[in-house]
């Protein structure tokens, strides 16, 4: 699928990898749907990823229908 705009990005402290979450495809240029209709609550797709800080790798995706339009992200002390 598309990605949408990314909407935060976070280190996660114990281990370097990188978290992202992104509009659920939303914003992602011609093939994506335009930015002012993100609706991540009633969208199928999971907008928040773990990546592997050097390979690219999506380690985690999840979050499917939890949100409506992120804003912001924090990765605590316990990942």
């Amino acid at each position: 699928r598309a990605w949408g705009h990314t909407a935060g990005i976070e280190i996660d402290p114990t281990d370097g990898h990188i978290w992202a979450y992104e509009r659920c495809g939303a914003g992602g240029g011609a093939a994506g749907p335009a930015a002012g209709n993100v609706n991540c609550d009633t969208n199928p797709v999971d907008p928040i990823f773990k990546f592997d800080r050097n390979t690219g790798e999506i380690l985690a995706n999840f979050g499917a229908g939890i949100f409506v339009v992120p804003h912001g992200i924090d990765v605590d002390s316990d990942g």
